[in-house]
């Protein structure tokens, strides 16, 4: 469920300083073919599979005019342990939050930002094309119910 982070800082009680960097999606090309799928891997594998190409084909990136933000603090401590889902749904809220009152800032205002986890359908010509081929499913995996009683 990709929340063992909020889960150790919901048990140490610390809060945590989250940071963005705008721009650093705009230093290469990276298709947008099978998103979530490739998401979906990285995260069960722990492999990225990003097919990263910059300047003229290479590995230089196509501009390095990024900027870090540090936004307040989210406040992990005001949940309880058993609140996990709760916390979790609230940081991202918070980033999204603060992502949207600095992007105009720094280029990016017409910009969301996305949460691709596992409920993202893939909607592009590949994905049609391998679902149409029985490749892979129209499946989007659900949010156990114990899970769902608990947030």
């Amino acid at each position: 469920d990709r929340k063992g982070f909020m889960r150790i800082c919901l048990e140490e009680r610390k809060d945590i300083v989250p940071m963005y960097t705008f721009r650093v999606n705009w230093m290469y090309h990276n298709p947008g073919m099978l998103r979530g799928m490739r998401a979906r891997f990285s995260q069960n594998y722990y492999v990225g599979l990003v097919f990263l190409c910059g300047w003229m084909g290479t590995s230089m990136p196509l501009t390095d005019d990024t900027t870090t933000v540090v936004f307040p603090p989210f406040e992990v401590t005001r949940y309880a342990v058993h609140q996990i889902h709760e916390a979790h749904a609230a940081y991202l809220e918070h980033l999204k939050r603060y992502f949207d009152q600095h992007k105009e800032e720094y280029g990016m205002k017409d910009t969301e930002l996305c949460f691709i986890g596992n409920d993202f359908q893939d909607d592009d010509w590949a994905a049609r094309a391998l679902r149409r081929l029985g490749l892979i499913s129209q499946h989007v995996t659900k949010v156990p119910e114990s899970a769902q009683q608990n947030g």
